[in-house]
């Protein structure tokens, strides 16, 4: 029976090992999971109206449920809602922590995070700031089916359940990198930008049971504004705290 209560570990873990050697079998086991839960709720089996609109609020509250329009005029009021998913183009303190596999593989639903961000007063225009990213990777060293562990990219290191990934810091905007390590190791970074923000992008592995700590430094504008670390959405939840002091207009 799938029910709230094991239908993510069903859907994100064991089906994997289920049907570890027939893909097509786990698509169709997961479809109709999905054919099965879409019935009821426009059944109206699935419960209340007030019930569902709560979870979907839920949903587009921690970023799981996002919706764009290709009319410009819906897109705007979109944008504004917790629904656009957007980056907002704010000078406001800002710290996002956004991680890509870069494996080719399922390991992201053994993945815990924790981010600090801290910065310093504003007294003068600019401050110095740092990103603390601790990234576990809390997959088992053995037991998982090879399309969960192994890797598809090109010369893949480190033993069976090693994840890659490609680590992005979206910043505040006008923030300057002045450093970044790994476990305390200097190394770099690709930097981009994307809505007014910089970021900041490392590639790193971390084999099973281990953990990884990136430290990014910055000088940043002593933007006003309350500081702001949104948290992607992924299976493990996402320590964040903020020292941040607030800098009047």
């Amino acid at each position: 029976m799938v029910d709230a209560g094991n239908v993510l570990q069903l859907t994100e873990a064991d089906a994997y090992t289920r049907f570890a050697d027939d893909s097509s079998a786990r698509k169709e086991y997961l479809q109709s999971i999905a054919a099965a839960v879409v019935s009821r709720t426009v059944g109206g089996e699935g419960g209340s109206t007030t019930t569902i609109l709560s979870a979907l609020g839920q949903a587009a509250g921690e970023g799981r449920l996002a919706v764009w329009s290709s009319v410009a005029t819906e897109q705007d009021v979109l944008a504004g809602t917790p629904l656009g998913a957007v980056v907002p183009e704010s000078s406001a303190p800002y710290a996002q922590l956004v991680v890509n596999n870069a494996g080719g593989n399922k390991l992201e639903y053994y993945l815990g995070r924790s981010l600090h961000y801290a910065a310093g007063d504003c007294s003068t225009q600019t401050r110095t700031s740092t990103v603390t990213a601790t990234l576990v990777n809390g997959a088992p060293a053995s037991g998982l089916p090879s399309y969960v562990r192994g890797r598809a990219d090109t010369a893949p290191t480190g033993p069976p359940g090693t994840t890659r990934l490609l680590v992005s810091l979206y910043a505040t905007a006008g923030a300057e990198l002045t450093g970044v390590t790994v476990d305390g190791v200097a190394t770099t970074a690709l930097v981009d930008a994307e809505l007014g923000h910089p970021v900041f992008t490392v590639d790193v592995e971390i084999p099973p049971g281990e953990s990884q700590v990136l430290r990014f430094e910055l000088i940043e504008p002593a933007s006003a504004g309350k500081a702001h670390a949104p948290v992607q959405p992924l299976v493990l939840p996402m320590d964040v705290s903020i020292d941040v002091p607030p800098c009047r207009e």
